[in-house]
């Protein structure tokens, strides 16, 4: 086995948790990012970063970085603040469709054994209280087509992926939370008494920490699964709920409600195919009993 792990996308929050438990279990991480400066100070042993701008690298040389390299992770992305209305999703379409495709020509060029990607649970259509697994669609609607109809075309091309020639699979991650996420940028707007529940708060979310995520793409990489896909989520709870005990945490005053406001889409993701196939537990989250209620 080559033994060393190529992540697009290692400059993120996602990506530097990814560095870090990848390196921990052993494994040297080969960092492909714009800025390689941001994550030097990770790497320890045969670790390296190298420039790769996944839009505009030439080809040959993104094939040349991922020689060596029997593992690799897409976890590139360009998101807009989904704390503002509105936000650009241009770029972020375009890794998640053009990048993808250039991506996996080039690592099965290189002879890549493993190909992982980054997706996310946010384009199911709302499941109001309805669990939601892995078969559950995706939201077609005009109002969020343009978030999730690249989410499906990324997964498409990763499902394209022939199984003789590489293995793959599809993370899809609940919201990220912990230092570095909009959990932190949240925290600071309930601090300062800006955060309302829309409505009565009762849509689900389902959260995941950035460390336990990187934790299931290092068992997805240990493991004898040879292509699927996963929702990677914490236990789902009901916004209000999740915003009332962020508040007491930290000792703020709890939001208020807006019961003019419309409520928001409610996913409320399963996790029991990560257990059973992976056995992947999430460790940190909102709930009692977790190393941290919340990571900040």
């Amino acid at each position: 086995m080559k033994n060393k792990i190529a992540i697009v996308g290692a400059s993120g929050t996602l990506g530097m948790s990814l560095v870090a438990q990848f390196q921990q279990g052993g494994r040297a991480v080969r960092a492909l990012v714009r800025e390689p400066v941001k994550v030097k100070w990770l790497l320890q042993g045969a670790s390296e970063a190298v420039w790769c701008d996944l839009l505009t690298i030439p080809p040959s040389l993104l094939g040349e970085q991922l020689k060596g390299c029997d593992v690799v992770v897409h976890a590139a992305t360009e998101l807009p603040d989904r704390l503002q209305p509105g936000g650009d999703w241009e770029v972020n379409n375009s890794l998640r469709m053009k990048g993808t495709s250039r991506l996996i020509e080039a690592s099965l060029r290189a002879g890549v054994g493993q190909y992982l990607q980054a997706s996310t649970i946010s384009a199911y259509v709302d499941g109001r209280d309805e669990w939601q697994d892995e078969f559950t669609a995706f939201d077609i609607l005009p109002a969020r087509a343009m978030e999730t109809l690249a989410v499906a075309d990324m997964e498409r091309r990763v499902r394209e992926i022939p199984e003789e020639k590489m293995g793959w699979a599809i993370l899809r991650l609940g919201e990220l939370t912990g230092p570095g996420t909009l959990q932190e940028a949240l925290i600071q707007k309930i601090w300062e008494g800006r955060v309302s529940v829309p409505g009565n708060g009762n849509h689900f979310i389902s959260p995941v920490s950035s460390l336990d995520a990187a934790e299931a793409f290092v068992r997805v990489s240990q493991g004898s699964v040879h292509s699927g896909v996963f929702n990677i989520v914490d236990e789902p709870l009901r916004y209000n709920e999740y915003l009332d005990a962020l508040s007491d945490r930290l000792g703020a005053p709890r939001p208020r409600r807006e019961l003019s406001q419309y409520g928001s889409l409610s996913h409320r993701c399963s996790n029991e195919k990560a257990r059973k196939w992976l056995g992947w537990t999430p460790a940190w989250g909102m709930v009692a009993g977790k190393r941290k209620v919340i990571a900040v």
